[in-house]
Order: structure tokens, then sequence, then C-alpha cells
């Protein structure tokens, strides 16, 4: 790849990296933040591809958007999505 192709995907996967994280902290429900954290993670093992380490990204996208993958059920099984969303941040009445 020549040197502007990879700066090109440099700050491009970077912002979206950042821009992931972000959302990551600010999203209000876990299964959208776990999604951000896939999104920032899928842009992490381009990045490291694109850095001619493609071993690394097969790892970055195999070991931690796979554990991200696990996180969202457990959460989804622990906490339940259908529950609905409280302004006093508890269930009960």
């Amino acid at each position: 790849m020549n040197d502007v192709g990879a700066e090109w995907i440099f700050w491009f996967c970077g912002i979206s990296a950042v821009i992931g994280a972000i959302g990551m902290i600010t999203c209000r429900k876990a299964v959208h933040s776990a999604l951000c954290v896939a999104f920032t993670m899928i842009n992490i093992a381009i990045l490291y591809v694109a850095l001619k380490a493609p071993f690394l990204g097969r790892v970055q996208i195999i070991v931690h958007t796979g554990a991200v993958r696990r996180v969202v059920v457990t959460v989804m099984m622990t906490a339940g999505v259908d529950a609905p969303d409280t302004p006093g941040g508890t269930a009960a009445s």
C-alpha cells in the first residue's frame, strides 16, 4: 500500500475509533455501548492490517470483538433488554 493510502486509512479509522470510544462512554444503554466498543475494535483491527500487522488484526477481530459479543449476551441475560428505563435508576416503585 502506498503512503497516501495508508495515511488516509490511518486518519479515517483513527477518528472513527475515537468517535466509537466516545459513543461507548456516552451511550445510556449497555447494548448500544457494546456496539460502539465493537465498532472501535474493528477500526483498530483495520489499523493493524494497514500497518502491515495482519496477524494482530485477525486476533483483534476474533478475540476482542468476540469477547464484546459475549459481554452483550451476558448483559442482556442479566439486566434484561426489555426492562423499562426509570428516572430514579431502579425498577421498583
